[in-house]
């Protein structure tokens, strides 16, 4: 008989035994869904405050720009590159680092 056409149920045994060798039924909206919920929990978290010093950085990278003298050394330009870096890591990381954790992995099956 084909090893598909199973006519009963497994037995507690079986379970256990597949339980833990992490063969576990997964539904894949579940990570998802936990993915989208943790993303959605660190925006309304951390949004006003990314907000608010979004836009103070851009006031500051945009005054840095209309002073020509400022930006046309090298030491202006690395300024306002380590300015930009510093919005950009304080904009994504917040809202990056937490969903890191939320990615399922499952764990490595043998398959011989």
């Amino acid at each position: 008989m084909a090893g598909s056409d199973k006519t009963e149920k497994p037995t507690p045994k079986r379970r256990h035994e597949a339980r833990s060798k992490g063969q576990v039924a997964r539904s894949p909206e579940l990570s998802g869904g936990a993915t989208l919920l943790g993303g959605l929990i660190g925006v309304i978290a951390f949004g006003p405050k990314i907000a608010t010093d979004a836009g103070e950085a851009m006031q500051a990278i945009w005054g840095q720009i209309a002073n020509g003298s400022a930006v046309t050394s090298a030491a202006g330009l690395h300024g306002l590159e380590q300015l930009v870096m510093k919005v950009v890591l304080e904009t994504v990381a917040p809202i990056a680092a937490p969903n890191t954790t939320l990615v399922s992995r499952r764990p490595a099956t043998n398959r011989s």
